[in-house]
């Protein structure tokens, strides 16, 4: 058994939520998972934000091709409603996929930005639906086998 483990979590929070607000629940919840003596420390990487140059992979590109086949795919094998995965278009909202290019990259995954009664994505009501979670995880798949075999 190692003397000691780090873990470093990637996460995003949503209004209300604070980073220290955050911070604060997580080491309550290990520590409330861990027998004692388990020591947990938290600490918040600081980082600038840096400005997200903008970017633009052909829409004909193989790669792209590659990800709206696969998710069309997914998409019609998980029943879900027409429109809901394959479509290729810009993606009109904040990414970090800009330090992937000018490497071919494709912004994707399940769920709305917003929907008729407003902003959703990074909202108190943020949801995403299991289905399309799902077929997300087909579609990874699917790009996989198709791009690397």
């Amino acid at each position: 058994m190692p003397a000691e483990c780090a873990v470093t979590v990637d996460r995003r929070s949503v209004p209300p939520e604070t980073a220290e607000g955050f911070q604060r629940a997580l080491a309550a919840a290990v520590r409330e998972a861990t027998d004692a003596p388990v020591g947990v420390e938290m600490t918040l990487t600081e980082r600038e934000s840096p400005f997200f140059e903008a970017f633009s992979t052909d829409p004909d590109h193989e790669f792209v091709s590659a990800v709206a086949g696969a998710a069309r795919t997914a998409t019609d094998a998980a029943g879900l409603a027409s429109g809901r995965g394959g479509a290729v278009r810009p993606f009109g909202a904040a990414t970090e996929a800009s330090y992937f290019a000018p490497t071919p990259t494709v912004v994707f995954g399940p769920g709305d930005l917003a929907d008729d009664a407003g902003a959703v994505a990074h909202a108190e009501r943020e949801y995403v639906r299991v289905r399309e979670v799902e077929a997300a995880a087909v579609t990874v798949a699917g790009v996989v086998d198709r791009v690397v075999g």
